[in-house]
């Protein structure tokens, strides 16, 4: 399995229930790279949405996320299959979190506004 680090904005409320006897909280997270257009303007581009499970102690604590909140997730990529109601079989990816935060940078905020200032060091 592959570790993998998203960012990105919960999709809702986190959901949280019981499995095997231990707490399970369920994420789903949009994430999206920013791009220039043609103009050289920033802006969104494809959104990828991508499910989180968080277990035990980390499930209690992303409970006090909230819809639209910009996280940063560390975690286990890990694929599923699954049977279609029409019958067709299918393949889903999700991300067994090791670690959930809050991210600092507002949203849609470009790399370059994060650079330091190499002319001006105070």
């Amino acid at each position: 399995m592959s570790t993998i680090t998203l960012v990105g904005n919960l999709v809702a409320d986190p959901k949280e229930r019981n499995a095997a006897g231990h707490k399970l909280a369920s994420l789903r997270l949009a994430t999206n790279e920013r791009v220039k257009d043609t103009s050289g303007e920033w802006k969104d581009g494809d959104t990828t949405y991508v499910d989180i499970t968080c277990w035990r102690k980390l499930a209690e604590g992303v409970m006090s996320l909230k819809k639209g909140q910009r996280v940063i997730v560390v975690g286990k990529l890990k694929g599923r299959s699954f049977v279609r109601s029409d019958g067709t079989n299918g393949y889903a990816y999700e991300i067994e979190a090791s670690d959930v935060g809050s991210s600092l940078m507002s949203k849609g905020q470009p790399k370059e506004s994060i650079l330091p200032d190499l002319e001006n060091p105070w």
